[in-house]
């Protein structure tokens, strides 16, 4: 089960907040950085990357912005002393201007994301997959909205 599945199982996001890229916004993406995307994260933008409701408001992560991330996150950087981001490094968030995540387009069909913060030396794997990232973006999610009613 994918994560559209898995959100669409908590019933905190209808089908209808689902809000899908086309195959042609895609390709355009997959273009505009070599060619090529990691199969999870196509599967991603495929069935909700304009958007899914609550899920992930707040943070960059929805078409149209996503072009503009990894220029955001390496002005971060170099406000904050680090290296710049590597040529296969792609930024799928940023959270309010001082964090962001990224994969390494050349790191398989579900790769690994990386986290930065702002005052951090360097960026960090922190989730070892696209989908483990999700998994614990989702988790967040439902905790977060399900526990608003507890003892009501």
């Amino acid at each position: 089960m994918g994560i559209r599945d898995e959100l669409l199982k908590t019933k905190l996001v209808s089908q209808e907040q689902l809000k899908g890229c086309s195959r042609q916004e895609v390709a355009d993406l997959a273009d505009s950085v070599g060619g090529r995307l990691p199969k999870a994260y196509e599967d991603f933008l495929l069935s909700m990357g304009h958007g899914a409701g609550k899920f992930l408001a707040g943070t960059d992560t929805f078409w149209p912005v996503l072009p503009l991330l990894r220029d955001a996150a390496n002005r971060l950087l170099e406000e904050s002393s680090a290296e710049p981001l590597t040529p296969s490094a792609f930024v799928l968030y940023m959270h309010q201007g001082y964090e962001f995540g990224y994969f390494l387009l050349d790191d398989g069909d579900d790769p690994a994301v990386y986290q930065y913060a702002e005052g951090w030396p360097a960026p960090q794997q922190v989730w070892g997959s696209f989908t483990d990232y999700m998994a614990e973006m989702l988790e967040h999610f439902s905790h977060a909205h399900s526990s608003r009613y507890v003892g009501r």
